[in-house]
């Protein structure tokens, strides 16, 4: 596999691209915490990044070695597969939203109250693994044109 193939199934699997960056193939954003594979000389680097700070997982002589130790790495983050696929101004609306999900088979992989903004607001936010993404987002949209949720 290279960089190129490992982006593409990368993105069919679901991965959301803010939990890495494949530099060679300009693949990813790598937000915040992310894994990064790049390209030095002749040799392929796998690191972790967070905060800014880069922690090498390891440099390997072939693209091919590198990009299997990049997707474990992927495949070993809970959270590389979460997507935002809503968010809401109360825990009832976010509670009908996840009904619906679980209606669907679709199991919401974290869900948090996050302040936002001045004083005491606060935004339910409900996300998926990626590969679900697409049906959630049709879901909210037919509860939204019901009225059944905000």
């Amino acid at each position: 596999m290279n960089c190129s193939e490992l982006a593409a199934l990368l993105q069919r699997e679901g991965f959301n691209p803010r939990y890495y960056r494949i530099e060679s193939v300009d693949a990813g954003q790598g937000e915040y915490e992310y894994w990064l594979m790049r390209r030095t000389g002749a040799a392929w680097q796998v690191l972790s990044v967070a905060s800014g700070v880069e922690r090498t997982i390891g440099i390997y002589d072939t693209e091919m070695q590198a990009c299997e130790v990049f997707r474990a790495c992927l495949e070993s983050d809970a959270g590389a597969r979460n997507h935002l696929v809503a968010s809401f101004p109360n825990r009832d609306a976010a509670d009908t939203f996840v009904a619906a999900l679980a209606r669907s088979g679709i199991k919401p992989r974290h869900r948090d109250e996050p302040v936002m903004g001045p004083g005491d607001q606060r935004q339910y936010r409900v996300f998926v693994d990626g590969r679900d993404v697409e049906l959630a987002s049709r879901i909210r949209v037919v509860l939204l044109s019901s009225g059944s949720a905000p």
